[in-house]
């Protein structure tokens, strides 16, 4: 039973789906529990037998929920895949925080750790000099990855279906004269990525404002993460000449923690 307080914020929430909601409460009851019935489910959601059973079947055919061979429901392995997908998220910042720590300290910028989440890129930690009055993202803050160094950066070293896939998602917009606008050119930026090991932002997202981005590996050998170097566009040049090689040496540390090992 969720209670009266959660009926009267329900009533009160116009934006609320009611199904989608009423489905969340079924994982949400699996959740706590080894295996449990329609009936069972039925009477813990104060929902219908015949909704739960609808909400169930929907559920099962995207693997979110399992029906066993007796007839009862458990959560399905699709949440094995968002625990390793969350999971490494916040592994990744644990062991890049002590680096970027230091990589801040030593280049007096700011340092933005991003991944990927769908065709979007995500700051999930970042490092801020107190050398540096740069206005940069907050953790959390996400934008399509073809306008980041960041975004850049991974797609360039994903596996070539992998990054299709997501880069056949992008609707290019154009948020500045220098943003790239379509995918001739962004194939074309992504090549010479691959060639120098590392991505630049100049003016493609924020006039004023750029990056210097390089990759981040994790254990299987998966380009997992990225690792940026934030600063006001007419320092890039500047910025690759005498921080990119702490960058990429940064980075390297980074993956090796996680246990990258590249090939001899």
């Amino acid at each position: 039973m969720r209670g009266y307080l959660w009926e009267v914020t329900m009533k009160e929430d116009k934006y609320l789906l009611t199904s989608l909601d009423n489905a969340l409460h079924l994982l949400d009851i699996l959740s706590h529990y080894h295996s449990l019935s329609l009936a069972e489910l039925s009477r813990m959601s104060s929902l219908s037998k015949t909704s739960v059973f609808r909400m169930l079947h929907t559920l099962e055919q995207n693997q979110y929920v399992e029906k066993l061979p007796d007839g009862r429901y458990v959560l399905g392995i699709k949440f094995l895949y968002f625990e390793n997908n969350v999971a490494a998220r916040y592994d990744v910042v644990t062991i890049a925080r002590p680096y970027m720590a230091g990589l801040c300290f030593h280049c007096r910028n700011v340092v933005h750790l991003g991944i990927l989440n769908g065709n979007r890129i995500i700051t999930v930690h970042k490092e801020i000099s107190p050398y540096d009055l740069t206005v940069t993202a907050r953790v959390g803050m996400n934008a399509p990855a073809y306008s980041t160094a960041m975004g850049k950066v991974i797609l360039a070293h994903l596996p070539e279906i992998e990054a299709g896939a997501i880069i056949d998602s992008f609707a290019f917009k154009k948020y500045s004269t220098s943003s790239i606008t379509n995918k001739k050119d962004f194939l074309t930026a992504l090549q010479e990525i691959r060639k120098s090991g590392y991505a630049t932002d100049v003016n493609e997202r924020y006039q004023g404002f750029g990056a210097v981005a390089v990759p981040i590996y994790d254990h299987t050998g998966h380009c997992t993460a990225a690792l940026s170097i934030i600063c006001l566009s007419s320092d890039v040049s500047s910025l690759v000449t005498e921080n990119l090689l702490e960058l990429k040496n940064t980075a390297d540390e980074i993956s090796a923690a996680m246990g990258y090992r590249p090939d001899p």
